[in-house]
């Protein structure tokens, strides 16, 4: 699950230092994905990936969560703004499918 951290921590990112409400939801579906979406006041602009310089101190959230997940997203609302990412889990082997 270092993928999924990783992901919310980015998807998170922006939020942390604005004083704003956050609304984190996470969903495991039965094929295996993992939902990770982070709501947020909006802002003026809309999330988009960025392509920071090497010494940049930011702006590589979004890169990052294109890269780790499946598919990801933004959605909009009226007053809120929506990233959100599925990201493939590994599946466990249960102690049947071991001995199967």
């Amino acid at each position: 699950m270092n993928s999924a951290t990783s992901a919310l921590a980015d998807l998170l990112d922006p939020d942390l230092g604005d004083g704003g409400g956050i609304l984190v939801r996470w969903q495991l579906y039965e094929d295996g994905l993992l939902g990770l979406e982070v709501t947020d006041g909006g802002a003026a602009t809309r999330p988009l990936p960025a392509r920071p310089s090497m010494t940049s101190r930011g702006g590589r959230g979004l890169s990052i969560v294109g890269q780790l997940a499946s598919d990801w997203g933004v959605r909009d609302a009226p007053g809120q703004v929506t990233v959100w990412a599925l990201l493939p889990t590994r599946v466990r082997h249960t102690a049947s499918a071991r001995s199967a």
